[in-house]
């Protein structure tokens, strides 16, 4: 990402020289309409209760009339929910906001250090989730699943989806990034001018949503009971279900959801050497400046 960001800058600069005058880089405004994720078409909601009734159905009978049937009185009947993102689904794009600029002077013989004075923006950071196939059940359940998510090695968050909705859900909040005051070496008899930028990542990606539910069934022969991740493997149709790898006595059913994050992820400081005037502008240095 590091060299996506100094081809991006590198672009910038050669842009903001236009006949020996410099133009005055204004922040970006990311416009929400164009990270919308919310796609009416494909949502579903998927009732685990039906599913698990037709999957005891297509267990065949013992001696051709005596069948299976649910009973909840031995394991009871809850749904765990659980979820992970598809990092591999993951794509980001950073927009950098002008935050300001320093220029030095070094008039002696040998390098000096001066430091820029301390930047500060607020922006909105966002996170719009929505649940793309979910689930409805009768079983006791919380209703809601927060997937934990790290991106770009520093934002850390929790998306959190309703299952038995396919409403979008955005959660914003104003925060105010500052960046301290950076060291910039200028060597002899140079002038350079520092920008700073507030890099705005934009994230979205895919996750799945598991729902692993638990019943027993009973077996009308003998009254043997038996939990429904055993059950499974005597089905004929499973509908979807497998067998939930957290605990085999429960079976899982599989949803998915979507997600987009706007959130500050670090500082860019970029310094030009200016001696021969803004016209012949050079970068020299580009420093990247993590959140403290």
């Amino acid at each position: 990402m590091k060299r996506t960001k100094l081809l991006f800058y590198i672009m910038i600069a050669s842009f903001l020289f236009v006949n020996g005058s410099i133009y005055t880089a204004k922040a970006t405004t990311i416009d929400e309409n164009n990270h919308d994720i919310i796609k009416q078409q494909g949502v579903s909601i998927e009732d685990i209760d039906r599913k698990i009734d037709n999957m005891i159905a297509s267990i065949p009978p013992l001696f051709g009339f005596l069948p299976y049937s649910r009973f909840p009185y031995i394991f009871g009947e809850s749904v765990d929910v659980s979820g992970i993102n598809i990092e591999n689904t993951n794509v980001t794009s950073v927009v950098p906001l002008f935050i300001g600029s320093n220029t030095f002077e070094n008039t002696t013989d040998r390098t000096m250090t001066f430091n820029t004075v301390s930047f500060s923006k607020s922006i909105t950071d966002s996170t719009t989730t929505q649940t793309l196939n979910g689930f409805k059940t009768a079983f006791e359940a919380s209703g809601k699943v927060g997937i934990p998510l790290v991106a770009e090695g520093q934002i850390k968050t929790t998306l959190e989806y309703n299952f038995s909705h396919t409403n979008s859900n955005t959660k914003s909040v104003t925060t105010t990034y500052t960046v301290p005051p950076q060291p910039i070496p200028v060597p002899p008899h140079t002038k350079t001018r520092t920008d700073v930028y507030l890099n705005q990542v934009s994230i979205s990606g895919n996750v799945e949503i598991y729902a692993d539910a638990i019943t027993g069934i009973k077996a009308e022969s003998s009254g043997t009971v038996i939990s429904i991740g055993d059950g499974l493997n005597l089905a004929s149709n499973t509908y979807g279900l497998i067998r939930s790898p957290q605990d085999p006595d429960r079976v899982r059913a599989i949803g998915s959801g979507k997600f987009n994050l706007i959130h500050g992820a670090d500082f860019t400081a970029i310094t030009y050497d200016i001696t021969s005037g803004e016209a012949s502008a050079r970068i020299i240095d580009v420093k990247e400046i993590s959140f403290k």
